[in-house]
């Protein structure tokens, strides 16, 4: 019974070759969009991978009604589109360690504001960022609390345990 678990914000762009993960962006300020990738370590197993899917699949459907793009990411042959995520201003490094696990090193950490799950439409006033996020139901999988850039892109990571 795979679940997401929420990734804590200094492990951002660190991924484990042995996992699965969930990386969702949201872009634009009045016409939001929604772009859900789900990256497999090499390493990681069928079932989780396979999970990794059908939960992209579920918040897609649950929480945007089919209106995001689904994005499939392999270690080692992810799409530009994915690496611009955590990408820094100087280049992103990226290095396997022996205990297989993908780290993918940050020399910028961008300004990010937390928001609770629970919360359906958010406007912040000073900055002006919109998201609108339906409410979990109890019937259905909690998503972790997210977090919001002040660019209005809004960057939602989990890992499958």
């Amino acid at each position: 019974n795979f679940e997401p678990v929420a990734v804590p914000l200094n492990q951002y762009g660190n991924f484990y070759s042995g996992d699965s993960y969930i990386v969702l962006k949201t872009s634009g300020a009045s016409n939001l969009s929604w772009d859900i990738h789900f990256w497999l370590g090499s390493n990681t197993s069928q079932d989780e991978a396979g999970a990794a899917a059908i939960l992209s699949v579920n918040l897609d459907d649950e929480q945007f009604h089919g209106d995001a793009v689904q994005h499939r990411e392999t270690q080692g042959h992810e799409s530009r589109q994915f690496l611009s995520y955590f990408e820094p201003v100087d280049g992103i490094k990226m290095k396997i360690e022996s205990t297989k696990r993908l780290f993918v090193e940050l020399k910028k950490i961008t300004k990010l504001m937390y928001l609770n799950a629970s919360i359906e439409n958010f406007t912040d006033q000073k900055n002006g960022c919109q998201v609108a996020k339906p409410t979990s139901r109890t019937d259905q999988p909690v998503w972790p609390d997210i977090w919001v850039e002040r660019s209005d892109t809004l960057y939602f990571t989990v890992s499958l345990h």
